[in-house]
């Protein structure tokens, strides 16, 4: 059974047809990559999986080979992480915090391992801070994780 797939999937925003007949599958641990121009629907397409970009107009999304429509959004958010485009860490808590908030509040973890360190950035740019905001949606051990790290550079 294919791990996850997107069958003919469309999506419309008013008249604006946003994504147009998308049908992707990939197999667990496989690395997908999602690239296009600006404005192409690559960060729709993955808030459309999260259930963020409104219900899809035709077509289906399937974990596992069950329609993510069937899931109910607390099973659908402990099965499949997002990294948000625009990801600010909290000023108040340290780095390890930061990313163990999405544990204990979907899944009621608590933290293993040490304390994180005081006094790093909260808004930390370029490849270690995509890396940071990547393991915050890694760390809650979700079937699935996206994300859109835009400007990443190879070899940065």
């Amino acid at each position: 059974m294919t791990f996850f797939a997107a069958r003919d999937a469309n999506l419309h925003f008013g008249k604006f047809h946003v994504l147009r007949d998308i049908s992707l599958e990939f197999e667990k641990s496989q690395v997908m990559v999602i690239c296009g121009p600006s404005g192409s629907g690559k960060s729709t397409l993955i808030r459309s999986i999260n259930r963020l970009a409104g219900p899809l107009t035709s077509g289906s999304i399937l974990l596992e080979g069950r329609d993510l429509k069937s899931m109910s959004a607390k099973e659908l958010h402990r099965r499949i992480g997002m990294v948000f485009q625009r990801f600010n860490l909290f000023q108040h808590l340290t780095v390890l915090d930061n990313i163990a908030l999405p544990q204990r509040r979907v899944l009621g973890a608590q933290p293993e391992g040490g304390q994180g360190s005081r006094g790093e950035p909260s808004r930390e740019g370029g490849p270690k801070g995509q890396m940071r905001r990547l393991s915050g949606a890694i760390v809650r051990r979700p079937a699935a994780a996206g994300g859109n790290l835009q400007g990443a550079r190879h070899g940065s």
